[in-house]
């Protein structure tokens, strides 16, 4: 699973609204959505805020990339 997957996953999943993720997170509420809808991307900072918030970090694939 790739950073975008496990990201979109955990807003899903967490049962959250945008609103109160944004109110935790400082990522702004309609960034969040437009994310989920696959009409933008994030930041680099951006998705820290929230891989933070989720307890969700990157680990180097010993592979090199994933699929």
């Amino acid at each position: 699973m790739n950073m975008t997957e496990a990201l979109k996953k955990a807003i899903k999943e967490s049962g959250l609204s945008h609103n109160e993720i944004e109110r935790i997170s400082g990522v702004n509420r309609l960034t969040i959505a437009r994310f989920i809808n696959g009409t933008t991307t994030l930041r680099l900072d951006k998705a820290d805020d929230l891989m933070k918030f989720f307890g969700l970090k990157l680990v180097k694939s010993k592979k090199g990339r994933s699929k």
